[in-house]
């Protein structure tokens, strides 16, 4: 990968294919063998085998008696239902052997999409939004779409829930523009877009609206994931480098690193499922594919106090932590500000260049991110240093403020403020416009 990005090297920007890669750096024939005869012998399938990852499925009772559990039906808030482990995985030799590890039969879902609504849009043409994507291009001097359209480039975004396409044609249709290509590509049976419940895709709208208005004649690939579950972010991610289509790939949520850490999870280290998920950025980066995922929405106390996962009353106050996928020394991070354009007044001025912006966070009156009694939170840029990657190589000449680990975010635009349950406001804070179920809406954050 440093030769990659070495422009006095032979192999400057000569990128691998997921063929390439595999016959380098994949897992070695024989421990795969070993785990599907073993898996074999309590009547479980290896059904897909990749550089990272074996997909394995078997009935209830033989995936009881090959991992020492018991499973049990869960069912999450929003009245989804999975099967989970109920105690701990014990693993078989093969697998120990291998050094592999779970991501699957998990009840708990760290990453969250780092999108809310605002809690007062006024119109578009005032000084703080709400924005459109050809506002931000002009505040932030992008090329006009006409010399610089996307034609040729594939975006992908990998986002829980599916899109309605009427919503895609009636935001572009506001803006006199022809609606790009998108396409949907489903994974593990995906959530699709719901007309009953359409905040489910709320996310998935903003991203697929906003890259395709900065980039109007590229393609858009949507990877439709069940939930934000590490099980099938990985999934997600397998498919997109297997795919080879992305030229970047788009990751609009996180969780803090805090959360995967053997104190927060009864003295088990959950770290090494961070550390998978980089192996696979880094895959995907000597692919010649670029990772973007927004740095979080809660500035630098990104982490609950462990009460509060019991949603007790005074619970403690929020914690420092970074968010992945954000921290990985493969991904882009990106933070955000308010930003403030001019505004005349007159109807029909549609200037919005750029004046300052701002990165001041909103306190918050309540917990907004997970629901707790929790205190001391507030809305805004997600940030902080890494307590897994070691500095990477293109922070070395910047004073980050840390010698020796990953700082994040890597830069920052527009992610606005004042979002529904800010204890107070500022005159600066600005909102974007997403388009969903027939209407617009004021939407803040770093995605």
């Amino acid at each position: 990968m440093a030769d990659q990005q070495d422009s006095k090297s032979a192999l400057y920007h000569t990128w691998l294919t997921p063929d390439e890669f595999n016959a380098r750096f994949a897992a070695s024939a024989s421990p795969v063998a070993a785990i599907q005869k073993q898996l074999g012998g309590y009547g479980l399938t290896v059904t897909a085998v990749s550089a990272h990852r074996l997909h394995v499925t078997g009935d209830a009772a033989s995936v009881e008696r090959a991992f020492g559990t018991s499973l049990s039906n869960g069912t999450f808030a929003n009245g989804r239902s999975a099967v989970v482990a109920t105690q701990p995985l014990t693993e078989p030799d093969a697998l120990v052997q291998a050094n592999a590890f779970f991501t699957g039969l998990s009840g708990m879902i760290r990453m969250r999409s780092h999108a809310h609504a605002a809690a007062t849009p006024q119109n578009r043409y005032s000084p703080t939004g709400g924005y459109w994507f050809d506002d931000l291009k002009q505040a932030y001097d992008y090329p006009s779409y006409k010399t610089y359209t996307g034609k040729g480039v594939t975006i992908g975004i990998l986002m829980q829930g599916g899109f309605n396409q009427a919503d895609m044609d009636k935001y572009f249709a506001h803006e006199k523009l022809a609606t790009p290509s998108y396409t949907e590509i489903d994974v593990n049976g995906a959530t699709p877009y719901d007309p009953a419940n359409p905040d489910v895709s709320f996310e998935t709208h903003l991203d697929m609206q906003q890259s395709g208005g900065m980039a109007p004649n590229a393609k858009v690939l949507l990877y439709n994931i069940p939930d934000l579950s590490d099980d099938n972010i990985m999934a997600g991610l397998s498919q997109i480098i297997n795919d080879n289509k992305a030229d970047v790939v788009n990751m609009s949520f996180g969780g803090p690193e805090l959360f995967y850490t053997a104190a927060f999870n009864d003295g088990v280290d959950y770290t090494s499922i961070l550390r998978e998920e980089d192996d696979l950025f880094a895959q995907g980066n000597a692919q010649g594919i670029t990772f973007v995922a927004s740095s979080g929405d809660s500035g630098a106390l990104a982490a609950l106090p462990l009460d509060c996962f019991n949603y007790g009353p005074n619970c403690g106050s929020f914690l420092p932590s970074a968010e992945f996928p954000a921290s990985s020394p493969h991904v882009t991070g990106v933070g955000g500000t308010n930003l403030i354009t001019t505004y005349s007044g007159t109807a029909g001025d549609l200037n919005s260049a750029y004046v300052r912006e701002s990165a001041f966070a909103d306190p918050l009156a309540e917990d907004i991110f997970y629901g707790t009694s929790a205190t001391g939170g507030v809305f805004g840029s997600g940030g902080g240093d890494s307590i897994l990657f070691r500095k990477p190589l293109f922070q070395a000449l910047v004073n980050t403020g840390n010698k020796k680990f990953r700082t994040v975010p890597d830069l920052a635009l527009h992610m606005g403020g004042c979002p529904v349950g800010a204890s107070s406001c500022s005159p600066d804070d600005s909102y974007d416009i997403v388009a969903l179920a027939g209407g617009f809406y004021g939407v803040v954050g770093t995605s």
